[in-house]
């Protein structure tokens, strides 16, 4: 990838593993905005952002970008919301030149914490617009949701009754 790139560009990354079973993410950043953690039963917000230098960028020492990069682990609860995001949506501009920044983005996510994912992006792309007035942006707008409908516990003693009634149609005892 950063042979196909111009000299002074850079990507950021974020990479998240999600464990249906246990209902925890794995999550690493190369150098991306911190994601947001929305905790649906204490209505707090936290910015997650684990270490890690951007892609492209001229390191003094060629092992620097894989020393810096830091696994997190973190566990989900219902009603929690994941929101990651390009900085296209913070630093979308109005024609006043103000940007809709973190404070409005933490806003829209508590107002629209009770929606599924799909509806929350959409009151999302709505503010942004109502924001923006139509002021051309000048980078991309991406943004992934996801929110977490049960507790692990939940999980898995639906794993586990689905096992049993399994075990016993092939005539266990």
């Amino acid at each position: 990838m950063t042979s196909d790139m111009k000299r002074g560009m850079f990507v950021t990354m974020f990479y998240i593993i999600l464990d249906s079973r246990t209902r925890a993410i794995n999550f690493a950043s190369a150098g991306h905005n911190p994601m947001i953690l929305y905790r649906g039963k204490t209505k707090e917000v936290y910015f997650l952002k684990p270490k890690g230098f951007p892609v492209g960028i001229d390191l003094p020492e060629e092992e620097m970008f894989s020393k810096s990069l830091a696994l997190q682990r973190i566990s989900l609860e219902k009603d929690d919301m994941l929101v990651i995001y390009t900085d296209g949506i913070t630093e979308a501009m109005n024609p006043d030149k103000a940007q809709f920044g973190e404070t409005r983005l933490v806003q829209v996510i508590k107002d629209n914490s009770h929606l599924t994912p799909q509806e929350f992006v959409e009151q999302l792309n709505l503010a942004i617009a109502q924001f923006t007035r139509g002021a051309e942006q000048n980078d991309d707008i991406t943004v992934v949701a996801i929110k977490e409908k049960m507790r692990a516990e939940s999980v898995e003693f639906k794993f586990r009754k689905k096992l049993l009634t399994w075990w016993k149609s092939k005539g266990f005892p």
